[in-house]
């Protein structure tokens, strides 16, 4: 086949219909020698086609005129021995087709690489398959069987891999990346070779990876050099006797890596940051993590003895938030009145009226009068000298107070700072006022902006707050325990003056966590977390 004719195919089937991957249609001529450098050269590139034969870059096959594993074959075969005899071997592009349940093992005896694109192969049978450099493109795997298949260097974008089975594969060198709306759940990499392979995963729907990956198998799989660090798995898989050795890791994820064999260095992962960990680092970090991640789940009693509706109602399984405040109570009554002694009445007054409740709602509105009332008590929290400035994210890993300063605390901040996807730096400035300034990053790139000067504490509301012309407050964060709270998450609905000092604005899928003081080196911090006005 000519190049014009060739690349008119490839032109007529990426603009037709329901368009085939139409960033291949801006690929520049660059060799490939997978479909996974095609996709990236597709991606990068800005000429509209690939402008000679001689790059040797792709073939195209229609997918809808093959019907049988041999018809492939001859395919095949017909492309490696015309034009392309003793050149570097090209990249086949099979765009559609239906190739369910069809026997893949000897239908690319010359091991050439093929890109499926919005192909169907559900139930479709790889079992010790030569396929090096193949590629998965908006295509359907689902029960597909890639026992001992030989498929390094592959790539799965945007693809079903439901109940896929690759166990004991070679899948070296290998990328999964892709949008929301794919399934991977029960995904079986079981004793795989997974050495530096990739999951490129980020946060928007067009490449956030599927949200469906319950039940992925990665026991006994070698992930030397691999990086699952944005691969959200969040103690749905199994990673028993997995092989973890210079393998990148987000800090997020150290709490869910049960029972894996960390034979070399772990490195930990956090935006541009790296930190690098003993196999006795991750031990003592995993078991710290679990820890205190049990602690953080439980109300400030055994839930195995609630009796009462609300105590039943905190120890609910989506009342985190309920728990939380529960914890929090507990603490500022057992340690938090250093300036009042609370006495027992009031509280027991207080629980007497909490106990009223019928619902979550009444409970967390229960909660946070009477925390704002001891806070306010007790006045102005003194966490801050005058000219210092203190920061807060996300606490992802889990960490005791009494491993900050440690060794192991210094090695792993970097990481866990570049990791964080929401942070907040507040100053107590020399006039004893405090500035604040914060953002926060949600689903889909939504995104939370804060700032606020001229803040002080409102011994009314228990909140450090700003004021307006007309002396209103107007609440923004609480701090306790070293806690950080911004008031309502930053989703607050009242209409403050466009002369309040303070502003918080929260795109639909963001909002602001509750946050971990840092006590690292404020310069340090200031080069790992910054903020758009800094």
């Amino acid at each position: 086949m000519n190049t014009v004719r060739r690349a008119s195919l490839m032109l007529a089937a990426l603009t037709a219909g329901s368009a085939i991957m139409p960033e291949l249609a801006s690929a520049k001529g660059l060799p490939a020698e997978s479909c996974k450098q095609l996709f990236d050269h597709a991606k990068a590139g800005s000429e509209t086609i690939f402008p000679s034969e001689a790059s040797g870059d792709f073939e195209y096959l229609d997918g809808a005129e093959l019907h049988t594993p041999d018809m492939l074959r001859a395919a095949l075969k017909r492309i490696r021995s015309s034009e392309h005899s003793g050149a570097k071997t090209p990249v086949v592009l099979i765009a559609r087709g239906n190739f369910d349940g069809w026997l893949f093992q000897g239908t690319n005896p010359d091991n050439l690489p093929v890109c499926f694109n919005q192909s169907s192969l559900a139930g479709s049978n790889w079992e010790n398959a030569d396929y090096p450099g193949v590629g998965f493109l908006q295509s359907d795997l689902t029960d597909a069987n890639f026992r001992r298949a030989r498929i390094e260097n592959a790539i799965f974008h945007d693809s079903a891999l439901t109940n896929a089975i690759m166990q004991d594969a070679f899948i070296k060198g290998g990328r999964f990346s892709g949008s929301w709306a794919r399934s991977v759940t029960n995904w079986d990499l079981s004793g795989s070779d997974l050495t530096q392979f990739v999951f490129d995963c980020g946060i928007t729907i067009g490449d956030g990876c599927t949200l469906e990956r319950d039940g992925i198998k990665f026991a006994y799989a070698n992930l030397e050099k691999a990086d699952i660090s944005s691969f959200p798995t969040w103690g749905t898989a199994d990673f028993d006797g997995a092989v973890f050795k210079s393998t990148k890791i987000a800090p997020k994820q150290i709490r869910y890596l049960v029972g894996i064999n960390p034979v070399g260095t772990i490195v930990l992962h956090g935006g541009n940051e790296r930190s690098y960990l003993t196999k006795s680092h991750f031990q003592q970090l995993h078991a710290l993590s679990k820890i205190v991640v049990e602690e953080k789940s439980e109300p400030s009693f055994q839930c195995s003895d609630a009796r009462t509706i609300v105590e039943k109602l905190i120890c609910g399984e989506y009342e985190t938030r309920l728990r939380t405040l529960d914890r929090r109570m507990t603490f500022l009554y057992t340690n938090g009145w250093p300036h009042h002694s609370p006495g027992l009445q009031p509280q027991r007054a207080w629980l007497k009226e909490r106990n009223k409740c019928e619902d979550a709602d009444c409970v967390e509105t229960a909660y946070n009068d009477r925390i704002n009332a001891v806070l306010a008590a007790n006045g102005e929290p003194m966490f801050l000298d005058l000219g210092e400035s203190a920061y807060f994210i996300p606490d992802t890993i889990g960490l005791p107070k009494s491993i900050i300063g440690s060794e192991l605390y210094e090695r792993i901040v970097p990481a866990v700072a570049g990791e964080a996807m929401a942070s907040v730096r507040i100053t107590r400035e020399l006039d004893g006022t405090y500035s604040a300034i914060g953002q926060s990053i949600g689903a889909n790139a939504h995104i939370c902006s804060l700032s606020g000067t001229s803040l002080s504490f409102d011994s009314t509301s228990g909140w450090f707050s700003s004021t307006d012309e007309g002396s209103n407050s107007w609440p923004l964060f609480q701090i306790i325990r070293d806690e950080l709270t911004i008031y309502k998450n930053g989703r607050f609905s009242d209409s403050r003056p466009e002369n309040s000092s303070a502003f918080v604005s929260c795109g639909a899928r963001a909002y602001f966590p509750d946050m971990q003081r840092i006590f690292y080196d404020t310069e340090k911090l200031a080069a790992l977390i910054a903020f758009p006005d800094d």
